[in-house]
């Protein structure tokens, strides 16, 4: 689930592409979360702690919908 709200793509000073956070402006922050029922899920998250950016079941689901919204967006 990617929330196309608040995930931004720019780019780094290096010119590499990199997730923000369009609520803050900063980078976003990967991370490995625990749900309520013990399951691993890995996220994008607010650097300030405020917006879930994205979240998913595995990396590879991760990567995969990360890689789509990425060609969305350079349409």
């Amino acid at each position: 689930m990617i929330n196309t709200k608040h995930l931004k793509l720019s780019r780094d000073a290096s010119g590499d592409e990199m997730w923000i956070c369009g609520h803050c402006g900063q980078q976003a922050n990967e991370a490995e979360i625990i749900d309520e029922k013990g399951h691993l899920t890995y996220s994008l998250k607010c650097p300030l702690g405020r917006i879930a950016l994205g979240e998913w079941p595995t990396l590879e689901e991760k990567k995969l919908q990360l890689t789509a919204y990425t060609q969305a967006l350079k349409k």
